[in-house]
């Protein structure tokens, strides 16, 4: 029924199908003839259905106002999570009131490529632009928002858009085809940075500059650096959506546009979107440190304690074969606490080099632990194949070097022992979001959705609250109590019963 009450018509004859479309009946027949319209035709009658017809008109629709045209589902779906809605909804307000530079922190797990698909739906008045800092989160974001994939599509999983309205679009494409052509053809174009500005003549010089009214940057604490400064410069009047869950850039640069909506780390962990974490800092009494003249020293915990903050002195207990046994011992302790809920937990641990990390292996497999060391010098076809060892649950841990930090996605990851120091608060917040994506989805007090971060005392980590005047004031308490030891905080409904 239409909005009147009354019945709304499904067929049409010739001749109302031509009043409909607004042609000639001579046209609508060459249509259908040529299967452009879908028609029956029974004997020499001919009747034409509705939702074809508009599916004709969908797909003449000009790219200006594809977008703004679309009939589509967010602040009453509820199907999608709060920081997905309440992002859009302060997006398209901003874009309203004619600004055009915008900024969205919303941590792992809520939902950042369902958001990156929202964005364009009557906002975007031509074609969408989507750059991501690797080939994982391109990968995952063109799964979203292809329509053609009827498993991982999120406008039609979350009901965002129906499938009649998807007939003719959003159009979405990657250009590893090498053909500026498919991007013509696109409503949506998604790119990792490195395949569009490394070679400007071969992509950027090719493109109008009026070519995207829009572009979405993922992971958008990268976005001062030069490579993407030059797609921002050569599309000057697009709309820019920076989305990221780091609030802050390692090199301190800020990331130009207005912050129109954050979503608090503490809400995500209470509505059960990230697990609930927790830091344990190994302290023995006294620990050894052999240096290259193979000379070793003992240190108090008093000692420890006053000299952690010295560079050359947290390297060495990154390095020492002592302090790493006990990062493993407790790992593994926590890693079995986990596992009591019988679900296979595993375990990412980062390590200062590659021979640093093939050292830690040895001393999980001495303890009966499955263990691999992934890097980024490996060949793909072996990266691969420990990745599918770690995701089929052949692995109990996974020791990576300058690998697995954007865009990786292993929900039964819960241990993160840490061998190396961090000399930044960003690289740390970004390692720790590799366990940070929950097992049972919107249950914040599941046992399965918990997670452990382990590392040396020594290794002066907890000097990283010192950097927390970066984070607003609810993300600094949060991030202040992880990185301090302290228990998460319960849900209300918990504590309530």
């Amino acid at each position: 029924m239409n909005k009147n009450g009354t019945t709304e018509k499904k067929w049409f004859s010739v001749e109302e199908a031509a009043k409909y479309l607004g042609i000639g009946k001579t046209a609508l027949y060459s249509l259908a003839r040529e299967k452009k319209v879908l028609a029956n035709k029974i004997g020499k009658k001919w009747t034409f259905e509705k939702d074809q017809l508009d599916k004709w008109v969908r797909s003449r629709r000009p790219l200006e106002s594809f977008f703004t045209d679309l009939d589509f589902n967010v602040e009453q779906n509820d199907f999608l999570r709060e920081p997905q809605k309440e992002g859009y909804l302060r997006s398209y307000d901003f874009f309203m009131e004619g600004k055009n530079k915008a900024i969205l922190q919303i941590p792992v797990g809520c939902g950042k490529t369902g958001l990156a698909s929202l964005f364009p739906l009557g906002i975007a008045k031509g074609r969408v632009l989507i750059i991501s800092p690797n080939l994982t989160i391109k990968n995952g974001l063109y799964e979203a928002m292809d329509i053609t994939n009827r498993q991982k599509c999120f406008w039609r999983k979350t009901g965002v858009l129906t499938d009649a309205q998807m007939t003719s679009g959003p159009l979405v494409c990657t250009l590893d085809s090498g053909n500026v052509s498919v991007a013509e053809k696109a409503h949506i174009v998604i790119s990792n940075i490195h395949q569009l500005a490394t070679n400007v003549d071969k992509w950027l010089t090719q493109f109008p500059e009026k070519f995207f009214d829009m572009i979405i940057i993922d992971e958008a604490h990268h976005s001062a650096a030069s490579s993407w400064k030059k797609v921002l410069e050569k599309f000057a009047e697009a709309k820019i959506i920076h989305i990221t869950a780091t609030p802050f850039r390692s090199d301190r640069k800020t990331i130009d546009g207005e912050l129109v909506y954050r979503y608090p780390f503490r809400s995500a962990m209470l509505k059960g979107y990230i697990k609930r974490l927790k830091a344990c800092y190994v302290a023995p009494s006294e620990i050894t440190l052999n240096f290259k003249d193979d000379f070793g020293k003992s240190y108090t915990l008093d000692e420890v304690l006053k000299l952690k903050e010295e560079d050359w002195f947290s390297r060495g207990v990154a390095l020492a074969k002592p302090c790493n046994q006990h990062i493993v011992d407790s790992s593994l302790e926590r890693l079995e606490d986990l596992r009591q809920t019988g679900t296979k937990h595993q375990l990412i641990a980062v390590a200062c080099s590659i021979n640093h990390a093939k050292e830690v292996r040895s001393m999980y497999e001495e303890r009966g632990y499955s263990a691999e060391v992934i890097h980024s010098q490996q060949d793909p076809d072996e990266q691969k194949k420990i990745l599918n060892e770690l995701k089929n649950g052949t692995l109990d841990c996974i020791i990576q070097v300058q690998m697995l930090v954007e865009g990786f996605d292993h929900p039964k990851l819960s241990v993160a022992a840490i061998f190396r120091p961090f000399r930044s608060l960003a690289p740390y917040v970004q390692f720790v979001g590799r366990i940070m994506r929950v097992v049972v989805q919107n249950n914040p007090s599941h046992p399965d959705n918990m997670g452990y971060i382990i590392t040396h005392l020594g290794m002066n980590l907890d000097q990283r609250l010192k950097e927390f005047k970066l984070f607003e004031n609810d993300d600094k308490a949060f991030w202040e109590k992880v990185i301090g030891g302290e228990d998460p905080e319960t849900p209300k409904k918990v504590r309530e019963g």
